[in-house]
């Protein structure tokens, strides 16, 4: 079997659909299909469904409670949702990775829907981190 190259600068997994990460730092990120289908907005509003376990994000139209997008890598984007997750009792213990669809004029992530990636960092020194990712 020939050598297959790995072409993705940075490492980093790209999905040819929306997914937002769910961070145990309590941060979400976009990936750039995400940031897009959103139209690619400064400000984010998040809203919680509480019957269907799932997060919805929608472009901010200039609200006051609105979250701004910062770019963080190429095709990345951070929100600090720390107090959105506090607030709704939405516990990240590992990094998760969750597809999005537009629902709407939401952008929905399904909490119950198996992640499309999972990765459980080293919490204690000496503790091996472990990854999902094969």
């Amino acid at each position: 079997m020939p050598f297959e190259e790995f072409r993705q600068k940075g490492g980093r997994a790209r999905f040819g659909f929306p997914a937002v990460t769910l961070l145990r730092s309590g941060g979400m990120a976009l990936n750039g299909e995400a940031n897009r289908a959103l139209g690619t907005p400064d400000a984010v509003v998040l809203a919680y469904d509480k019957d269907e376990d799932r997060i919805g994000v929608r472009a901010g139209r200039g609200e006051t409670f609105a979250y701004p997008v910062r770019k963080t890598t190429e095709d990345s984007y951070w929100i600090a949702a720390q107090g959105f997750l506090k607030y709704h009792a939405i516990v990240v213990k590992d990094t998760v990775r969750y597809s999005a669809a537009l629902d709407g004029e939401y952008l929905a992530v399904s909490l119950t829907a198996e992640p499309v990636q999972r990765e459980k960092r080293a919490t204690a020194k000496g503790d091996v981190p472990m990854t999902d990712k094969e």
